[in-house]
């Protein structure tokens, strides 16, 4: 006959079970108190030290902070993460050397990241910059403008972006769901939220 053993899980504990123990334990006067408590409870030694930080920190006050590496949103206002101008200009003009538009003029063009810094996209990396049209093929602008609504371009999406990064500054979109909009379609979230 085969025993057939069910598959230990993980124990998952509450805010309120973390502190009650912190409690606990920190009232412990006699030598071996702490280590009963442990028993008593089936932890170890390293939960009580990591609640104990995380009490340090303000963590145990409310709730937990989610796992994993915290990301910064770049403000906007940071200008030491944006790439040199000499650095983009050179960029943009061997991506349209290699293009296959016919309007090769850089002025027409802003070297954007597909992947705003507000949203936390790498500043240097050729991958996330790419020349973006001010105007259209028809309509070509300048940074100069004017830049009609109807006319889709750069100056559109860095409203978009602009929109996105407080959108995520304001808890109404997670980061990574405002870096799939500019990612995959920044003109439907611009039609339906920032011409609104």
């Amino acid at each position: 006959m085969i025993e057939v053993v069910a598959k230990a899980t993980r124990r998952r504990f509450s805010v309120d079970y973390k502190r009650k123990i912190v409690r606990e334990a920190d009232a412990c006067k006699t030598p071996g108190a702490v280590g009963a408590l442990l028993r008593r409870e089936g932890l170890y030694s390293s939960h009580l030290t990591t609640w104990r930080a995380a009490r340090e920190r303000g963590e145990l006050a409310g709730a937990l902070k989610k796992r994993g590496p915290v990301r910064r949103v770049a403000d906007p206002r940071d200008k030491s993460i944006r790439p040199p101008v000499n650095y983009t200009n050179s960029l943009k003009t061997k991506q349209l050397a290699a293009s296959h538009t016919a309007d090769k003029t850089p002025a027409h063009y802003e070297e954007d990241h597909l992947v705003s810094l507000e949203l936390g996209g790498h500043p240097r990396d050729p991958r996330n910059l790419w020349p973006e049209r001010w105007g259209t093929p028809g309509h070509p602008l300048t940074h100069l403008g004017p830049f009609p609504s109807h006319l889709v371009g750069a100056n559109a999406k860095d409203k978009t972006e602009n929109a996105l990064h407080a959108e995520v500054c304001h808890g109404t979109l997670t980061l990574r769901e405002a870096r799939f909009i500019i990612a995959t379609d920044w003109f439907k979230y611009y039609r339906d939220k920032v011409l609104k």
